[in-house]
Formats: C-alpha cells, structure tokens, sequence
C-alpha cells in the first residue's frame, strides 16, 4: 500500500524512536508519532507539518508548523509555541509586577 510506503520513508527520516500511524479517512493518510509529536506530510507531499500536543491527547495539535523538511516543521512549531508562551509569560510578568504591593500585604497578614 503507497500510504504505508511513504511512512516508512518518513520514519527513516525522523529515526527509530518514530512510531508510524496509517489510516484511511476518504483517502490514505499517515504520520509519524513520538510523545506529543505528530509528523504529517503536507498536501501533495510537498513538505511536511508538524504538530505538538499534550502526550497522549489524540489528533491535531495545540501548536502546529509546516516545513520543507520534518526538521524544519518541527523548528517552525517549536519557534511558534515558544513566541506564544514567551507573550504569555510577559502578560503573567506585568500581571504580578502590577499586583506586587497588594500580594505583599496578602503575605505580610499571614505571617
């Protein structure tokens, strides 16, 4: 079968930790899967996408990248997760920074 073919190639790409996953949804599909990691090839396989979830949590992804090679797919997605969670961390910084002095009180009451 083409679909499985094409997975194993991808798994000699990524390496021996890579676990394949083939399935038909109106056509063949297939990915390669390791911890929250989903390698999926692009549409004509032109490329590749790479998703990142919790372990575990099923298809698609919290974060997601497209690359011409799965490394660059993986980067890409890895660059993305970290852009959104560094905004995030500054939202959270400013936050505290802002509740400093009433936080300081909360703490000064309990002891």
């Amino acid at each position: 079968m083409e679909a499985h073919k094409k997975c194993n190639a991808l798994l000699e790409l990524l390496g021996p930790e890579w676990e394949p996953s083939v399935w038909h949804n109106i056509n063949w599909c297939y990915c390669a899967k390791r911890g929250g990691w989903s390698i999926h090839p692009s549409s004509h396989d032109k490329g590749y996408t790479a998703y990142l979830n919790e372990v575990g949590s099923g298809g698609g992804g919290i974060w997601a990248a497209s690359g011409t090679t799965p490394e660059d797919a993986i980067y890409n997605t890895l660059s993305k997760a970290h852009d959104e969670l560094d905004s995030k961390l500054a939202i959270v910084s400013a936050g505290e920074e802002a509740a400093a002095s009433l936080l300081k009180r909360r703490a000064e009451r309990t002891t």
